[in-house]
């Protein structure tokens, strides 16, 4: 699992929520066109499909 702590732009996201540190880390891959073995992994709130994966 990956989570951005630092970001060149932004500093210190540390004090971020997980939604936001997500997304940045998001656009961080996309934007560094970076495929696997890195990437994100899906992520869902709902609890049905949680239990289903």
């Amino acid at each position: 699992m990956f989570d951005v702590l630092h970001h060149p732009v932004h500093g210190n996201v540390r004090g971020w929520s997980y939604v936001r540190r997500r997304a940045l880390l998001e656009q961080v891959l996309e934007e560094h066109g970076i495929e696997p073995p890195i990437q994100a992994v899906p992520t869902t709130t709902d609890v049905a499909l949680a239990q289903v994966w």
